[in-house]
């Protein structure tokens, strides 16, 4: 499930992570990565599918999808 709470979520990355928002710029560490979440996180429902994964090095990149949930 996807959690509720951007902190929560904010702590799967690393201190130093950087997100690539579709369409967007990057955002920069957790508390960046936290202010980005929290918006979306209030009152959805559903779950965040994984959809593609790579790695290479010390980069990791994931493609994922929401689901909705009854």
């Amino acid at each position: 499930m996807l959690p509720r709470n951007a902190l929560k979520l904010a702590t799967f990355y690393a201190p130093n992570a950087m997100l690539l928002p579709p369409n967007g710029e990057f955002v920069r560490g957790r508390q960046q990565i936290v202010d980005f979440w929290a918006p979306f996180l209030s009152g959805v429902k559903g779950k965040l599918d994984i959809r593609e994964a790579q790695t290479e090095g010390d980069l990791a990149a994931r493609r994922r999808q929401l689901v909705d949930t009854p």
